[in-house]
């Protein structure tokens, strides 16, 4: 094989391979994501600590950039950004949507009896999940 036809083979071969490469890069996806809670209240850490262990769990597939209650829009509109897809996540409490629909009341609520092990069998066996997910569809 002479030098021409190697150069040309190794230019082929590079050129597929940056290619390769930059479509990797592009199937990489970014969301945005806020909280209701701004960076002066506790709460704001369980919403952070998702997010690490969501960008963490989903390696170069996916990546999470969280911002804080009240940086990206007031806390209040964050429900409406999420549902017109101006951000593509965020993390809430249900109390806040109950002017929305009285479904969310129960769901910002745990009766008296419930504990914590209660409520997250609740969720997990009982049916909760799918309220959940039958509420915020809507």
């Amino acid at each position: 094989m002479n030098k021409k036809m190697q150069f040309v083979l190794t230019s082929l071969a590079a050129g597929i391979a940056l290619n390769t490469l930059s479509t990797v890069a592009q199937a990489k996806e970014r969301w945005t994501m806020t909280t209701t809670w701004p960076d002066n209240l506790a709460l704001i850490e369980i919403d952070r600590h998702w997010v690490e262990l969501a960008n963490k769990l989903t390696g170069d597939d996916l990546t999470i950039n969280f911002r804080a209650g009240g940086t990206l829009m007031p806390g209040t509109e964050v429900f409406d950004a999420t549902e017109t897809g101006s951000i593509e996540a965020a993390a809430d409490w249900p109390g806040y949507w109950a002017g929305r629909s009285s479904a969310f009341s129960p769901l910002a609520t745990t009766t008296s009896l419930f504990n914590g092990v209660d409520y997250m069998n609740w969720i997990q066996q009982w049916g909760g999940f799918d309220l959940y997910q039958e509420v915020y569809g809507k």
